[in-house]
């Protein structure tokens, strides 16, 4: 099986800051931040709102459930 990406990882890929994703996503810094280091759960409706933005960025179709970060 092969490892999903990180949330960081797919951040730098789309060349973005996380201030930047922060404010495309309506999703905070430090919930961005969270979801990067997987120290602390995070909500589906969170990350897809963050991976909208990538995915537009990088033209894929990453969903939650593909990426490494912990999910509520």
């Amino acid at each position: 099986m092969p490892q999903r990406p990180t949330m960081r990882e797919l951040r730098e890929r789309a060349g973005l800051q996380k201030r930047e994703l922060a404010l495309a996503s309506d999703v905070s810094e430090s919930t961005i931040g969270r979801m990067e280091r997987k120290v602390s759960p995070v909500g589906v409706v969170q990350v897809n709102k963050v991976l909208r933005v990538i995915n537009e960025r990088l033209g894929t179709d990453y969903e939650a459930r593909q990426v490494d970060v912990l999910l509520l």
